[in-house]
């Protein structure tokens, strides 16, 4: 609310803007807060004095004039009656004024009109200071999803202005020119620009980039260099990173490799082969023979094989007894566990399954139990055949 002060006792002009006509002399006295904000309100405060020696000034009336970036709210009395004025007296009249958010920081005028009866108005334009209490503009969020090797991945950079007034010439340079830097743009220059943040304002720079295909797994820091200016030309500079992970999830693979096991139920070997056909290398790998009613164990359930590379191999053995406790293939349930490139450890179950056979199938393969019944054949067929011939020998000898 505009406040008003009679004075009994001439004061003092403690400002150097002030306007002079007719009767009346009217001084910006003070504001406050200084400097004036853009978005804030300030106070400030007008003396009206009668400046003739003798004439009584009657009907004194101020009235605030809006003049950008200073106005008043639809709340505040707008035009104050002071009534009469003696000669050499004044009065003090205040105003809350509000300050626009886009407001020219540097120096604004603000407007008062004051005038008396038979007298033209005596205009005043005083100057205020305005400046933003900080020129902040914050690196708000920063998102990037993992990214495989040789995939793209969206960069999106928000930047928001945590200052009452505008900024300007807002450029954001992210720098993928070191060597261990795994990453390009692709589809725009590493440096991009705003022309403008509003005060409270949220912005946002999108890159998209992609992982070179030899990328290896890991975390990696993108510099970033954010530059921008206030209304008055102040140039500010902040650095910061952002982190983009390049990530390529282990596919580990479990096969059979080979078996001497064919029926059930029966003792035999069997090899597995382990592969890691995934982009990164595994370390602590261990494979694990779980238990079921399926088959017995007869050898250590638990393989250590260490890292195995990408794109490489090992194989584990296992002895099992194949039970009658169902029928069909023999299911393995196996347990694949390591260590991936974040160094988190990660556990996967898998089926491995052995084909069971009947008698005819194992002898229409020639599988190995079969094979050697039909080296023995061979051997007693030999045997009789030598003995023919060595009875004949002796037949035709006794001739």
């Amino acid at each position: 609310m505009a406040l008003l002060f009679a004075a009994m006792v001439a004061v003092p002009v403690m400002a150097a803007d002030s306007a002079i006509s007719g009767l009346l002399q009217v001084n910006l006295l003070k504001y406050e807060p200084y400097p004036a904000e853009p978005g804030q309100y300030i106070d400030a405060w007008f003396s009206i004095a009668n400046a003739r020696a003798s004439d009584l000034a009657e009907g004194v009336s101020c009235t605030f004039v809006d003049n950008y970036p200073f106005a008043l709210d639809s709340t505040e009395q707008r035009t104050l009656s002071l009534g009469q004025l003696q000669a050499g007296y004044d009065a003090i009249v205040r105003y809350r004024v509000r300050v626009d958010d886009k407001a020219v920081l540097g120096n604004n005028n603000i407007k008062v009109s004051c005038s008396s009866a038979g007298y033209p108005a005596t205009q005043l334009s005083a100057t205020v200071y305005v400046q933003a209490h900080d020129s902040v503009l914050a690196l708000n969020e920063i998102t990037a999803p993992d990214v495989a090797p040789g995939a793209k991945t969206p960069l999106v950079i928000k930047v928001k202005n945590m200052a009452d007034a505008q900024l300007k010439d807002v450029y954001l340079k992210i720098d993928l020119s070191s060597t261990t830097t795994p990453f390009a743009a692709i589809g725009s220059p590493t440096e991009k620009r705003l022309a403008t943040v509003d005060a409270g304002a949220e912005e946002s720079f999108q890159y998209e980039l992609m992982a070179y295909p030899n990328a290896n797994p890991g975390v990696y820091k993108i510099p970033l260099t954010l530059t921008y200016s206030d209304r008055l030309g102040t140039t500010y500079t902040k650095t910061d990173y952002a982190t983009v992970v390049v990530d390529s999830p282990a596919e580990i693979q479990l096969n059979l490799d080979s078996t001497e096991l064919y029926k059930r139920p029966a003792k035999g070997s069997i090899t597995l082969s382990v592969v890691n056909s995934g982009l990164s290398d595994v370390k602590a790998l261990t494979v694990t023979l779980l238990p079921s009613a399926d088959y017995t164990p007869l050898s250590a359930e638990e393989v250590y094989i260490g890292a195995l590379s990408s794109d490489d191999s090992n194989t584990v053995d296992y002895t099992i007894y194949a039970t009658n406790a169902s029928t069909g293939n023999v299911q393995l349930l196996v347990r694949v566990s390591y260590v991936n490139a974040f160094n988190q450890r990660r556990s996967e179950d898998r089926n491995v399954a052995i084909p069971m056979y009947d008698n005819d199938q194992i002898a229409a393969m020639g599988l190995e139990p079969i094979a050697e019944t039909n080296i023995l054949i061979l051997l007693v067929s030999l045997a009789v055949g030598a003995f023919i011939v060595y009875r004949l020998y002796k037949r035709f000898n006794k001739k």
